[in-house]
């Protein structure tokens, strides 16, 4: 069962619901507790079928892995990752880890953020190939991976119940300086393809420099076919326009995405600070709830 609850508690959703829960006020709200025993269900079946079909129908594989997967989560503090950014939550686990997401970005541009939704409202992870740590650390950056991945996973259950995300890399001003080593760049994949199998939907990799495609090489021995099958380079007006149209809605778009490098439907994200003021489970360029009843009460005039 405290297996079962660890991968329940991996849909944002159901781990907002039980914090309620916890709540004195809530504790007895039978309706959110029907809802909770029914979204842990679908959890923890969602997870099931997911690493049968990564497993390729191998019963006691998949069980497994998911137990691996159980302990993966948390070794990497996941729960606590999610929380570091909550202005409610402060303990000295949580405060360790926001400093430690920080120290990874700084004041900058973020390297990676969720900027939008495609057209079946997965959320998209936008990565900055230019935009890198001044020291790669393995256990900072990988947990900074996998804030961005629990954050798009949060965002397109909110948004759609979907449970992919894609990420587009924009490979216009990367350098060898950009290339993480070689060791971290094959643990933060086998960390995915071990414990998200079947989460991400599509790879775009916009502008790609030749020292990128080499470095590629390198490390898709790593990566195991199907996730290959999803990675896709984009060069030229024509694929852009082609994965706009297909993909990406334009208004959600940036900049690097479109041809010519057009006006976006978005502005990049120019501080880190203003994602982690976004709620965990929204996107940048989304409506804030918290904004929106702030303008919608002064509108009205009940301030």
């Amino acid at each position: 069962e405290d297996e079962k609850e660890c991968l329940a508690n991996s849909s944002y959703k159901y781990f907002k619901i039980c914090k309620k829960l916890s709540t004195e006020a809530k504790s007895n709200d039978r309706f959110l507790e029907h809802e909770k025993q029914q979204l842990r269900k679908k959890v923890v079946e969602g997870f099931a079928s997911r690493y049968l079909i990564a497993e390729k129908m191998k019963v006691k594989s998949a069980t497994d892995r998911l137990k691996s997967t159980v302990k993966f989560r948390k070794e990497m503090e996941i729960d606590d990752l999610r929380l570091c950014f909550d202005e409610k939550e402060s303990n000295v686990k949580i405060d360790n880890l926001r400093q430690m997401l920080l120290s990874q970005c700084g004041d900058c541009p973020p390297c990676m953020y969720i900027f939008g939704y495609d057209y079946e409202g997965r959320a998209c992870v936008v990565v900055d190939g230019s935009i890198t740590p001044e020291k790669f650390e393995h256990v900072k950056w990988l947990k900074w991976h996998l804030y961005i991945a629990e954050r798009a996973l949060a965002c397109a259950e909110r948004k759609s119940g979907q449970d992919e995300f894609c990420i587009i890399y924009d490979y216009k001003n990367y350098s060898k300086k950009n290339t993480p080593p070689m060791s971290i760049a094959k643990e933060v994949i086998m960390a995915f393809q071990t414990h998200y199998p079947e989460r991400l939907h599509v790879v775009y990799g916009i502008d790609v420099p030749y020292i990128f495609r080499a470095f590629y090489k390198l490390v898709s021995i790593f990566i195991d076919p199907e996730t290959r099958s999803k990675i896709r380079f984009i060069t030229g007006n024509a694929e852009k326009e082609k994965m706009l149209k297909e993909y990406i809605p334009r208004e959600t778009s940036l900049s690097f995405m479109c041809p010519d490098n057009i006006e976006g439907g978005l502005e990049p994200l120019m501080n880190v600070k203003k994602f982690f003021d976004i709620p965990f489970d929204y996107a940048y360029g989304e409506e804030n709830p918290v904004q929106t009843k702030i303008k919608d009460s002064f509108c009205s005039g009940t301030f």
